[in-house]
C-alpha cells in the first residue's frame, strides 16, 4: 500500500498487478487508491509510527461512534457492555489496511442515519453524498454504506409513504461514480472474486474456518451471533421488530460468509441486539424467580443490571433449610 501510494503521488496510476510474479500484466483496478495516498503522506511526512497512530485514530473513532449510537438506545452501562462484547471483532481486523477507513465511515453513517446525529434532512443528504465520494475512493466496502443508506430510505418510505422524498434521495447514489474508474469501480465489489486467484483466511466463511483453524475469535463470533440472533428473534415475536434489524441479519450473514466482515457486523449489531435487552428485560424479570433473574443478569451483562440501591442477589431473603 505504501509503494502504490508513492507511485500515485508521483504521477503514476498502476493499471496492472505489479506485485504478481507470475502474471504482472494482469489488469488491476485499484479500488483503494486514496487510502494508499493517505498512508504514504503520513509515512513520508511523519514516519512509520504515524501510520500506526492513524490506525488507532480510525479504530477509536469507529468504536466511539458506535458507543454513542448505543447510548441513544440504552443506558451507559448497557451500552458500554455491548461495545465491549463486540469490540474484539473490530480489533480482529485492525491492521494497517485501507479497510480501516471503511470501519470509521461505516460507523459514522450509522450514527448519522439511525442515531439522529444531525436533524436537518438536507444536511444529512449532503453528508451522505460527501461520504460516498470519499468512501468509493478509499475502500471497496463503500458498497456496505450504499446498502445502509438504501435501508434508511426504505425505512423512511415505510413510515411516511413519501415516494417523492424517496426519489429525491436516489441521485445521492450517483456520488459513487466520482472515482477514476467510473461505473466499473461501482460494480467491482460484485465481481472481485471472479478471478481472485487464491484463498486467503479473511475471505473464507465461518464454516470453512472453524474446522481448520483453532482461533478463539471464530468460536466467540459464533457464540455472540447466536445469542444476538436469539435476542432479536424474541423481540420479533414481541412485535418490537423494526427496519434496523434487517441490518443485523444482513451483516450477520456477511460475517458468516467472510471473516473480513466481522468489524462491520460489530458496528451495526452492538448498538442493537444487547440494547434491546434493556427494553424487554424488566418485563421478563418480573416473571422469573429472583435467583434465576440475577443469574441471567450476570450472564448477559457480566455484572448486576441494577444499581447498588436496588435489590441484589446478596440481600434477597434466603429460604430456611429447615
Amino acid at each position: 500500500h505504501l509503494k502504490l501510494g508513492e507511485m500515485i503521488v508521483n504521477g503514476e496510476f498502476p493499471k496492472i498487478n505489479l506485485f504478481s510474479y507470475t502474471n504482472s500484466n494482469f489488469p488491476f483496478l485499484n479500488h483503494h487508491w486514496f487510502s494508499e495516498v493517505i498512508f504514504y503522506w503520513f509515512f513520508s511526512l511523519l514516519g512509520l509510527q504515524s501510520v500506526f497512530a492513524l490506525k488507532i485514530v480510525l479504530v477509536v473513532t469507529a468504536v466511539s461512534l458506535v458507543f454513542w449510537l448505543a447510548l441513544r438506545k440504552a443506558n451507559f452501562f448497557t451500552a458500554g457492555m455491548s461495545v465491549l462484547i463486540f469490540t474484539p471483532f473490530i480489533a480482529y481486523r485492525s491492521s494497517e489496511r485501507p479497510e480501516l477507513f471503511g470501519f470509521a465511515l461505516f460507523a459514522f453513517l450509522l450514527a448519522l442515519l439511525f442515531g439522529g446525529l444531525i436533524k436537518s434532512r438536507l444536511k444529512v443528504y449532503f453528508l451522505v453524498f460527501s461520504v460516498f465520494v470519499l468512501w468509493v475512493n478509499l475502500h471497496i466496502s463503500f458498497v456496505f454504506g450504499a446498502a445502509v443508506f438504501g435501508f434508511y430510505l426504505l425505512r423512511n418510505f415505510q413510515k411516511k409513504r413519501n415516494f417523492r422524498g424517496f426519489l429525491v434521495a436516489m441521485p445521492i447514489f450517483g456520488a459513487l461514480l466520482i472515482n477514476p474508474h467510473g461505473l466499473a469501480q461501482v460494480l467491482y465489489p460484485f465481481r472481485i472474486f471472479g478471478n481472485y486467484g487464491y484463498k486467503i483466511v479473511e475471505n473464507q466463511s465461518l464454516f470453512f474456518l472453524l474446522p481448520r483453524l483453532n482461533d478463539p475469535i471464530y468460536f466467540y463470533f459464533l457464540a455472540v451471533s447466536l445469542l444476538s440472533f436469539t435476542i432479536l428473534t424474541f423481540c420479533f415475536f414481541k412485535k418490537r421488530f423494526n427496519f434496523e434489524f434487517f441490518l443485523f441479519f444482513m451483516f450477520s450473514g456477511l460475517a458468516f460468509l467472510a471473516a473480513r466482515n466481522f468489524a462491520f457486523f460489530a458496528c451495526c449489531c452492538c448498538c442493537r441486539a444487547y440494547c434491546e435487552v434493556e427494553n424487554v428485560w424488566p418485563k421478563i424479570k418480573d416473571k422469573l424467580d429472583p435467583y434465576k433473574a440475577r443469574a441471567l443478569e450476570y450472564l448477559l451483562w457480566g455484572k448486576l443490571y441494577s444499581l447498588p440501591n436496588n435489590l441484589t442477589f446478596w440481600n434477597l431473603p434466603h429460604q430456611s433449610l429447615t
